[in-house]
């Protein structure tokens, strides 16, 4: 299994979400919690590139390996982006930790990151079957476009 191609295509399209989602939210209310499930979208591209690649879904095995793979790469992004706002706007970050309180701010950073887990691990276990489907239509519509 390629999982640089898998990795950096993941990293790249997670992003490319955020930079479009920061984009709109400075002319949208509210778009911003959208990029909670921009993990989730990114995974999108690893699906496709696997399925497309192997001809089949992945297995249980691979599975988790590629739902670790993204979810380490987004535990990464994720880190710099706290680290980038804490230098950036350190009063504003200390004041956040400060009124939620330590625990508190734990919590929300843990149950985050639980939530980004399952949403990452619910799009490599169904949406593979469907991206499956989707190949097999259009090599099937190819093959009577070219008889």
């Amino acid at each position: 299994m390629n999982w640089v191609r898998y990795g950096v295509g993941y990293l790249v399209a997670l992003i490319v979400l955020n930079i479009v989602y920061f984009v709109l939210a400075s002319f949208v209310d509210g778009v911003t919690a959208v990029l909670m499930i921009a993990p989730a979208i990114a995974a999108i591209y690893p699906i496709s590139v696997f399925v497309k690649n192997e001809g089949r879904v992945p297995t249980p095995q691979e599975r988790w390996q590629l739902v670790g793979l993204c979810f380490g790469i987004f535990l990464v992004v994720q880190s710099i982006q706290l680290g980038v706002a804490a230098a950036v706007w350190p009063d504003a970050f200390g004041d956040m930790v400060d009124t939620l309180g330590a625990g508190a701010f734990a919590t929300v950073v843990l149950g985050t990151l639980l939530f980004e887990f399952a949403l990452i691990w619910l799009m490599f276990r169904f949406y593979p079957q469907m991206q499956l489907r989707s190949v097999q239509n259009a090599q099937e519509r190819k093959a009577t476009k070219d008889r």
